[in-house]
């Protein structure tokens, strides 16, 4: 394809693209692809290893090294991510946020408001990926303490569901991305324990709860909160919660404040990788 449209720079990222994947090995977010050619820019946006430990191999860390090398820039997601470049690739690489808070949330605003979408049933946005017993009851503690209806923005069921008898691929569509958005806009409060629910929590300025999901990648909930200062808005789902956290209010100026530098960062990072 890269030969079809004979494009000038390959930006790969962010989310967890360097993350050990068995199923094909990584190569293509390596862009193992373009090792050879000297002709496009090979840039890292905000690539993240989704874990503070290295998972790969002998053989693999060998062929990623190699590859990871060749890119012009790096940057990466979480700040652990910068010691593994550097311990296990050999390079150097920058500590950006997420591409998906450079955009502004008026500019997410605007795609609720052009699709007209529908306000949701509730004020407590629980957007949670892997319900349990434990994560249940916090959200159950929450609501009761804050007086609020909970709401969630997912299917109905999940592939987890797949061998059970009342199974239906049709209900594991998710709703359109505009009702996830108007999601932030009407919630009061927000609980989650996703990273990119955490995210817009902050992008959105809505005080919120991030339990923090280790089958997903600990690390990128601690480097994320970490960077706002806002450590303390992370709970286990094997902790008690502490209700009085729910009093604490959010200095959302100081945290506009940081994301405005973090947005320049990136700019800058962007701009220097594309132009050099």
């Amino acid at each position: 394809m890269h030969k079809k449209y004979d494009f000038d720079a390959y930006i790969v990222g962010s989310d967890q693209v360097w993350r050990r994947n068995d199923a094909h090995g990584n190569n293509d977010e390596f862009l193992a692809f373009l090792k050879n050619n000297n002709q496009v820019k090979k840039i890292a946006y905000s690539a993240s290893f989704g874990v503070s430990e290295w998972e790969f191999n002998g053989e693999e860390t060998k062929r990623f090294q190699k590859l990871a090398q060749l890119f012009d820039a790096i940057s990466v997601r979480e700040d652990a991510g910068v010691g593994l470049c550097k311990n296990y690739l050999n390079v150097e690489a920058q500590h950006l946020v997420d591409p998906t808070m450079l955009l502004t949330k008026e500019k997410f605003i605007s795609l609720v408001e052009k699709e007209k979408t529908q306000k949701n049933e509730g004020s407590l946005f629980c957007y949670v990926l892997d319900r349990n017993k434990d994560k249940n009851q916090i959200i159950n503690e929450i609501g009761k303490k804050l007086e609020l209806k909970d709401f969630e923005v997912l299917p109905e069921q999940n592939f987890k569901m797949e061998y059970k008898d009342d199974f239906d691929i049709n209900k594991c569509i998710f709703p359109k991305i505009e009702q996830w958005l108007k999601a932030f806009m009407d919630a009061e409060f927000i609980i989650t324990d996703s990273f990119h629910g955490t995210a817009f929590s902050i992008l959105f300025n809505k005080p919120f709860i991030a339990i923090v999901n280790k089958t997903r990648g600990a690390s990128r909930f601690y480097s994320l909160l970490k960077t706002f200062d806002l450590e303390n808005r992370a709970i286990n789902q094997e902790d008690k919660i502490n209700l009085s956290l729910l009093d604490e209010e959010i200095d959302f100026e100081r945290v506009n404040t940081i994301l405005n530098q973090e947005k320049e960062k990136s700019f800058d990072f962007l701009t220097s990788a594309l132009n050099d």
